[in-house]
């Protein structure tokens, strides 16, 4: 194989280096990084009427295995997303189930942040937000395919000023796929 230059030998050397490195089991105790595609449909209800927003965008995060307790395994997952109307950073608790034939790794987490919305004006509102969060990777060494993660949350008051309505809640749904890389 020939080279032009320095530069693309590097780029060859590292790339193998990161294919031979992927192709080794990953430790017990581990991090990991993840990329999803992320939909989500909000709605807000007021007495008088319904509103739903669907949009999509991107989220990326890093997970931090711990402990192995019983049949789980536990853990701290900081994630942030993007989509064209609104922004988030959550932080909270992650716990794995455990199984023997590591086809499939269900977790859960609830999550607790906050982030910018835009309104139906167009106005960012900062606002707080929880979520709860459930899923399913497929390992495969040391990438995991995301099958799909589901999460359901919303601002912790119900006076969402800003937010074009007064009163009611503001729920939100979310649906995600994507690529985990474990170190």
């Amino acid at each position: 194989m020939k080279f032009r230059g320095t530069a693309s030998r590097h780029v060859f050397i590292l790339s193998v280096l990161i294919a031979i490195y992927s192709c080794i089991p990953p430790a017990q105790a581990q991090t990991a990084i993840y990329s999803t595609l992320i939909f989500t449909n909000r709605q807000t209800s007021v007495s008088t009427q319904n509103q739903f927003f669907t949009s999509a965008g991107i989220e990326a995060g890093v997970y931090r295995e711990g402990y192995d307790v019983w049949h789980f395994s536990t853990g701290l997952d900081l994630r942030a997303s993007y989509a064209p109307n609104d922004m988030f950073s959550l932080i909270g608790p992650r716990l794995e189930l455990l199984t023997d034939k590591e086809v499939l790794r269900p977790y859960f987490e609830f999550l607790v942040g906050g982030g910018t919305m835009k309104n139906i004006q167009g106005t960012s509102v900062a606002h707080m937000f929880y979520e709860y969060v459930g899923g399913v990777d497929c390992p495969m060494g040391r990438i995991d395919y995301r099958l799909l993660e589901l999460g359901i949350g919303r601002t912790p008051f119900n006076n969402a000023t800003g937010i074009a309505y007064t009163g009611g809640n503001l729920w939100e749904v979310t649906a995600s796929s994507g690529v985990v890389y474990r170190f």
